[in-house]
């Protein structure tokens, strides 16, 4: 296959193994490198104070480095004397960067962050601790306590977010949604006020999804459809399927946020079932649409062998697919138990697909 069209795959299919240790994709592009990311993978971790003889150690937090090699890290613009900032060692390039300013009565908070596992290393219940930890800072006075609480919280799995309702304010998470400051967060607040629901959730969703699918708007679309279908449930499905998935005339970001919401839902296995999932990404593939291999790997992770017959049938049509999802139906009949996924891969491969 051509590197392009698996540089395509690859970022079309960003989140799809929706899994416990893996981020909610909707949202997880907006948290970015997360300063918790950079102290896990940091060699040290301090917080220093700005005098006028540069860099002096308030707190060693991490590592066994206590002090700031001079030279090492110029004060960030504007930085006022005194100021107490949090820097970090990287562990394979030995660079230091300032993460943020952080008065020094947050030095336990900070024990505790800079403590954090590896994603890759948490399993659910982990993840719900760790959710349950940085939602009531949200937003928090202190303006890296509050990044950090948004971008760990917009890494976590979706099922993991859905064990905070008990916790979250509808009407509080709607104030931040109409806060133009916090823009970059939109994603994460519009699924967490899916999650709050509410009859104002409700209205304000479905008027968001509604303005989308008659505007072709596609900006945010994966977390509204999202928060949709989490507050009205399967039936809800119908209309996505409907709108996007059915027809043609969606553009690209469109189709793939409307996808990514199903990814989403049917990893989380909750509010709209697995099943009811599968089977909108099976009447997916059977519309032919060039991108049809994009639930393939869902379906693969689910370990749903109920789309085989489909997407046997997907190429001896030879309908016309793009090399990304061709690569991603294969990779689907290679792992199924079927002798005919597996006879059908062959025979396309042998066909040049």
């Amino acid at each position: 296959m051509r590197r392009p069209a698996l540089r395509w795959l690859a970022a079309l299919s960003l989140g799809l193994f929706v899994g416990p240790a893996l981020a909610c994709p909707v949202c997880v592009g907006s948290a970015g490198t997360t300063p918790v990311l950079a102290m896990i993978d940091a060699e040290s971790v301090l917080i220093v104070a700005l005098d006028a003889e540069g860099w002096r150690t308030v707190a060693a937090v991490k590592g066994a480095t206590r002090e700031v090699p001079a030279g090492a890290l110029r004060p960030p613009a504007g930085a006022a004397a005194s100021s107490s900032w949090v820097v970090a060692q990287d562990r394979l390039t030995h660079a230091w960067t300032v993460l943020g300013p952080l008065s020094a009565e947050h030095e336990p908070w900070l024990r505790r962050i800079a403590a954090t596992r590896a994603p890759s290393t948490m399993g659910e219940a982990d993840w719900r601790e760790h959710v349950a930890f940085h939602a009531d800072r949200l937003e928090h006075a202190d303006p890296l306590v509050a990044e950090v609480a948004y971008g760990e919280i917009a890494r976590a799995p979706y099922a993991a977010m859905r064990t905070l309702a008990p916790k979250l304010d509808a009407r509080r998470v709607e104030r931040w949604l109409d806060e133009p400051a916090l823009s970059r967060r939109t994603p994460l607040y519009t699924l967490l006020l899916g999650i709050a629901g509410g009859p104002s959730a409700a209205e304000r969703i479905d008027a968001r999804a509604r303005a989308a699918a008659a505007s072709h708007d596609a900006d945010n679309l994966g977390a509204v459809l999202v928060a949709d279908l989490e507050l009205r449930g399967p039936a809800r499905l119908d209309w996505v399927e409907r709108t996007w998935l059915s027809g043609t005339g969606r553009s690209l970001p469109e189709l793939q946020a409307a996808l990514q919401a199903l990814s989403v839902q049917g990893g989380a296995d909750a509010a709209v079932p697995r099943a009811r999932v599968v089977s909108a990404y099976r009447g997916f593939v059977r519309s032919g649409h060039a991108l049809a291999g994009y639930p393939a790997l869902d379906l693969m992770s689910w370990r749903a062998w109920e789309a085989v017959p489909d997407y046997v049938a997907l190429l001896r049509s030879r309908t016309p697919q793009h090399p990304a999802s061709v690569y991603a139906i294969l990779a689907y009949l290679d792992g199924a138990p079927q002798p005919e996924a597996r006879a059908a891969a062959a025979a396309a491969r042998a066909a040049g697909r």
